[in-house]
């Protein structure tokens, strides 16, 4: 696995970050000398790398990380970003990513999340950064469980509102287990999580900030999100926010749909009948037809209406 990038490279939104391991040993078959680096979490996880690889192994060498190249360093002051003296080549890339995207730091846990299936990350990334980074590891063949049951926790943290002393820390809870466990076998929930970015499980819906700027977040709408919030409100119901109800009318000018057509019970033919009648009468009278005829239209109307509003 290489571990170079192009000098130019200023941040990327998919890469490879530190640390970098040398692993020496030999070959299972061939039983000839190897040498190879990798990309790892830890000594451990290279050394897993390795043995996949069919390697015998025999050292692990955790290799120095590289320095920033000149032009990250560059656009990092024309950033205007503080930059650490002992910072490398993947800290700076996080860091002007981070600064780009307006992604603020990811938490110490989301870190830990990351490093347990193998997401290699830095101090400064981002967490947008960081959930893309997971979600796209989480996606690949034989993680379909870890994924539903990441994406299932996210849910969760949207339906408690991310209150901090919400019950379940984690997306290895029995309680989203037990959900993740039933999900994973409805391909259709696994087509709608795979369609969802990583950022966008950082929150779902949509909100208005202060400045009134509307923010979107993942959609609440597919059939994963329906799907994982009802399970969530079975299993743990008395702790998450209850199903949405229908918009209070006095609250409806905050509301962005489309105010919807609102249709009588009986349908719409006294409207239309009423509609007919005013505009026969009008015609009349700039015709100068008779008032009788005007006057006869009107009551004829008037009685046929008249069973139409004793049904509402």
């Amino acid at each position: 696995m290489s571990v170079g990038r192009q000098d130019d490279d200023l941040c990327t939104e998919e890469r490879e970050d530190v640390p970098a391991f040398e692993v020496s040993g030999s070959g299972r078959d061939s039983g000839r000398r190897r040498q190879r680096v990798y990309l790892a979490v830890d000594e451990a996880h290279a050394k897993a790398l390795a043995e996949a690889d069919g390697t015998v192994v025999t050292a692990v060498t955790q290799l120095p990380p590289e320095p920033p190249t000149d032009r990250q360093l560059a656009y990092v002051r024309d950033l205007g970003i503080s930059l650490p003296a002992d910072a490398s080549k993947e800290e700076v890339g996080d860091l002007i990513e981070a600064r780009l995207q307006r992604d603020k730091p990811a938490a110490p846990h989301f870190h830990d999340i990351a490093r347990q299936h193998g997401v290699l990350c830095t101090q400064y990334t981002g967490k947008k950064a960081l959930f893309d980074r997971l979600l796209a590891r989480l996606g690949e063949p034989g993680r379909e469980e870890d994924m539903v049951a990441w994406f299932v926790f996210r849910v969760y943290r949207e339906l408690v509102d991310g209150r901090p002393d919400a019950h379940i820390k984690g997306p290895d809870e029995p309680a989203i287990r037990d959900i993740a466990r039933l999900l994973a076998s409805e391909e259709a929930v696994l087509k709608s999580i795979r369609r969802y970015q990583g950022r966008d499980l950082v929150w779902f819906g949509e909100w208005t900030s202060p400045d009134g700027t509307l923010h979107r977040g993942g959609s609440n709408q597919t059939i994963a999100y329906k799907r994982a919030s009802s399970l969530l409100r079975e299993k743990v119901g008395a702790e998450v926010r209850a199903a949405p109800t229908a918009q209070p009318r006095a609250h409806a000018e905050h509301s962005e749909a489309r105010p919807e057509r609102i249709e009588r019970p009986g349908g719409n033919t006294t409207g239309c009948l009423s509609a007919v009648v005013v505009g026969a009468v009008s015609l009349l009278a700039v015709l100068g037809t008779s008032t009788w005829l005007a006057k006869a239209i009107a009551q004829q109307a008037a009685s046929a209406a008249a069973p139409q509003a004793a049904r509402r």
